[in-house]
């Protein structure tokens, strides 16, 4: 989740395993489903190598549980109005 407010954005991943960044504001863990960590980016600098590899993995994790759910629930087929009763 991203919010954005004037001067800052702040920045919510879900991870499977904690991380470390010098912009952490805040840690939930939620074992066995993960831990949130909550960022605030203050200007562009801190976009930096160590943020995106953190990106790209919740982005991965989200990806492989997005994958592994499915996408919709099995329809089931509706009766024919052809069919006659006996």
């Amino acid at each position: 989740m991203i919010f954005f407010h004037q001067t800052w954005i702040n920045l919510t991943l879900w991870r499977k395993r904690s991380a470390t960044y010098r912009r952490l504001r805040r840690v939930g863990d939620f074992s066995p489903l993960g831990v949130v960590h909550h960022f605030r980016l203050d200007r562009a600098e801190d976009l930096d190598a160590d943020l995106e590899a953190l990106l790209a993995e919740a982005y991965a994790t989200d990806a492989q549980t997005a994958s592994a759910e499915p996408a919709t629930a099995p329809r089931r087929p509706r009766p024919s109005a052809r069919t006659s009763h006996r």
